[in-house]
């Protein structure tokens, strides 16, 4: 398989790269920085939750996230985990493959691809929010 990773970012945000002929995104790796947020935020406040979801509702519940900010994040990680699951329930039993975490663009619908591109919005205001939070400096 030739993997070639100089291609234009096909969401501005996600690295794409090109497995045989296709390109992919990695999922796992789209939704690392929900996870990484979620997680400084819990640790900050002292959430020993283990799982994302059950921080993000921990930190719901303490007041460190408005519902709004709740609902965002919480509709784009479980969506982004459908999307993978989708993904790799198909290459199991469809496909006979071992499941992996790349998702091919062209098989996306019209409104996954827009609904992906509004959450890596969302996820790129949120990391905005907490580098001014964090570092009170918005370049880094």
């Amino acid at each position: 398989m030739r993997c070639n990773t100089n291609l234009p970012d096909f969401f501005k945000t996600i690295k794409t790269q090109t497995i045989g002929s296709t390109e992919v995104f990695n999922i796992k790796k789209a939704m690392t920085p929900i996870v990484d947020l979620v997680r400084v935020y819990a640790l900050k406040n002292q959430i020993y939750e283990e799982n994302t979801g059950g921080r993000l509702k921990a930190l719901l519940n303490l007041g460190i996230f408005t519902q709004e900010q709740y609902d965002e994040l919480h509709q784009s990680y479980y969506y982004l985990m459908s999307i993978r699951l989708k993904n790799q329930t198909n290459q199991i039993r469809i496909a006979k493959l071992n499941p992996d975490n790349y998702i091919a663009i062209e098989n996306l619908t019209k409104i996954e691809k827009a609904t992906l591109k509004e959450i890596f919005k969302t996820i790129g205001n949120f990391q905005l929010g907490i580098k001014l939070k964090f570092t009170n400096n918005i370049f880094g």
